[in-house]
């Protein structure tokens, strides 16, 4: 066996010396892990339903929200996990209602405007 020869470009450590720990890396889109401890695993199928009623009808503060939730369930949660929770489950409620809601108004308008036989102008601006 040969013996390898000693790295010189390397520096003894010091007695007592451990290196830092790598700081870790930002999490990506493509690299996020969803815990499954999370707030949504939590909640029964009925206390799901009742969040996105409290978020879709009521539209209440987290703050009331995680209140309601800890003294009504027992369950703890955050600010965030409150938010990720509206982005997908009750956003797209909101956005769908919103878009039926426009749709009607415009067509409220020209009919009015039909029935009184005048011009038909739309004065909604368009959405999505």
């Amino acid at each position: 066996m040969s013996k390898s020869k000693p790295d010189l470009t390397k520096k003894p450590m010091p007695k007592g010396w451990t290196p830092k720990p790598l700081a870790r890396l930002a999490p990506t889109r493509n690299l996020k892990v969803r815990r499954a401890q999370g707030m949504p695993a939590k909640l029964s199928d009925t206390q799901r339903k009742q969040l996105i009623e409290w978020f879709v009808n009521e539209n209440p503060p987290y703050s009331v929200v995680i209140g309601r939730m800890w003294s009504l369930w027992g369950i703890e949660t955050s600010s965030g996990a409150l938010s990720n929770f509206f982005r997908k489950h009750c956003f797209p409620i909101l956005e769908s209602q919103d878009k039926a809601f426009h749709k009607k108004e415009v067509l409220t308008q020209i009919i009015l405007e039909i029935r009184s036989e005048g011009p038909v102008h739309i004065t909604a601006s368009p959405r999505r």
